[in-house]
């Protein structure tokens, strides 16, 4: 029996993004909600990239989802396919002219005086490159010191 690769299967980016959300929030209500679609909407994409992998990713036990080895699996897989997305992006960006480099923009916690303004950031000048993020990703944590 001829074996079938990832790449040659009905697998879709929005399959591997919603999966994506449910592994990280492990709730499929939660994922949905993240996402702004309907709670089945979600459900159905990950019933259809299950059945395209032939592989069951999540277990229910009681009331708690969990990721099966295989979706453990599947997590790293996904996150690399986006990486490596995103570096294609900015190589890309690259070969257009464009300076390499990204800019996460996202929820800042904190607090600053009354009045205080970001300095003004120009795309294309000093190797900035501004990234949207995915729905349901979560701002990059930045470190001070």
């Amino acid at each position: 029996m001829k074996r079938q690769h990832f790449h040659t299967r009905q697998t879709t980016f929005r399959q591997l993004e919603t999966f994506l959300v449910v592994a990280e929030r492990l709730s499929v209500t939660e994922a949905a909600r993240v996402l702004h679609l309907a709670q089945p909407s979600v459900s159905t994409q990950i019933a259809k990239l299950e059945q395209s992998l032939g592989l069951k990713l999540f277990e229910q036990i009681g009331k708690r989802l969990h990721l099966t080895d295989a979706g453990k699996e599947v997590q790293a897989g996904a996150r690399q396919i986006f990486a490596a997305l995103d570096h294609l992006d900015m190589r890309l960006a690259h070969l257009n002219g464009l300076t390499a480099g990204q800019l996460h923009h996202g929820k800042v916690s904190g607090t600053a005086p009354a009045g205080t303004v970001l300095p003004p950031v120009s795309p294309g000048r000093g190797g900035v490159e501004y990234r949207q993020p995915l729905r349901g990703d979560s701002p990059p944590r930045t470190q001070s010191g």
